[in-house]
């Protein structure tokens, strides 16, 4: 009899380490004043999609929230494309949460599983309460730090701006595509692997979850016509073709040379790897390249001391040699988690087969 083939899943979990997040005090970085000691200022950038993408929109043309099934297109802002500020600082901090062992801020008091009680996940406590979201100014780990936190009581807006990223040139939508209908998470479900992930093996949280890149992401065909009910039928949707460039910077305010390293590398990645943003990202949507164009560091003493300011705007040489620079202060634990990470951000060495999706 044949031996069934296993399909690797789109996903896996990256462990959480067993040490405990560390906290610490935001009074020391006020947004009133820049620091002497600490690093201020601005970095643009370009983005390149290099698989379809789409960044969807949650309204229609006149503003009102869409339907939950409706065609998904592109967030727009005066009819063009643009990646949202939001997104893409969403993106960069979930790999920054990562490299630096931030807490989980999106962590519910039990994971709402359809059919499980609240009262079966208790196990699960041992190892979140080390991973709970900060909830207080006093003790926020690096990446509510530095992108900001919101609590019941208290908030903070964090240090680093981003804005939205910008299309350069005219759009290229492809054909409508039938997005394959692949149910919410199921904490229990069992991929078609041989290797076992589970979301809570053992009763413990398995890690963050990561996406791999394709090589060749799986055809979306046109929307079939009037077959099935509308919740059987696929969901429609209009992404961009790949090889657009959308433009974007992040402003900085008094940052350590480690914050300013570790951000730096979750934007920038390693040669050879890429972001996964958007929807579609188990299909092979969203693979995105970053590059940096223009880097103006402040100078504080000099901004103050001169009628017409001094900002240091570093040419391509001079940003190579800065980046180099500041990675000096990375510790082991930071180039740790980017070999983790290396299995699913590395676009130039990502398998060639496909992948499968868990079983109901």
């Amino acid at each position: 009899m044949p031996q069934k083939l296993r399909i690797p899943s789109p996903f896996g979990f990256i462990p959480f380490p067993d040490t405990p997040v560390q906290r610490q005090s935001v009074e020391a970085y006020q947004h009133h004043r820049f620091e002497e000691s600490l690093c201020s200022g601005e970095m643009t950038f370009h983005l390149k999609n290099l698989t379809m993408l789409l960044i969807a929109s949650g309204r229609d043309e006149e503003g009102f929230p869409k339907p939950r099934n409706s065609k998904k297109t592109f967030v727009t802002s005066q009819e063009k494309p643009i990646v949202p500020g939001s997104s893409l600082k969403g993106l960069f901090r979930s790999t920054y949460e990562l490299v630096t062992h931030s807490c989980l801020w999106m962590l519910s008091d039990y994971y709402k599983a359809t059919g499980v009680a609240p009262e079966n996940y208790e196990p699960l406590r041992s190892n979140r309460s080390k991973l709970r979201r900060c909830n207080r100014l006093q003790s926020l780990c690096p990446a509510c730090s530095l992108f900001g936190f919101m609590s019941r009581d208290e908030s903070w807006r964090g240090r680093i701006n981003i804005s939205d990223g910008i299309l350069i040139g005219d759009p290229r939508f492809e054909r409508h595509r039938a997005l394959p209908i692949q149910g919410q998470p199921r904490p229990k479900a069992r991929p078609n692997s041989d290797k076992f992930m589970d979301y809570l093996p053992n009763d413990q949280l398995a890690g963050r979850k990561h996406y791999h890149h394709w090589s060749q992401p799986p055809r979306t065909e046109p929307i079939p016509k009037d077959k099935g009910t509308t919740g059987q039928r696929p969901i429609e949707a209009v992404p961009l073709s790949e090889g657009h460039i959308f433009e974007f910077s992040i402003h900085y305010t008094n940052l350590t040379e480690l914050e300013l390293a570790q951000l730096l590398e979750s934007v920038l990645l390693k040669s050879g790897w890429a972001h996964h943003l958007g929807t579609g990202k188990s299909y092979g949507w969203g693979s995105c390249r970053v590059e940096m164009t223009a880097w103006k560091e402040i100078d504080i003493r000099n901004r103050y001391a001169s009628l017409t300011g001094s900002d240091q705007n570093l040419d391509t040489s001079q940003r190579e040699a800065r980046r180099h620079d500041l990675s000096q202060h990375l510790p082991q634990a930071t180039h740790q988690a980017f070999e983790a990470l290396e299995p699913y951000l590395n676009w130039d060495g990502r398998p060639k087969e496909g992948y499968g999706f868990h079983k109901r």
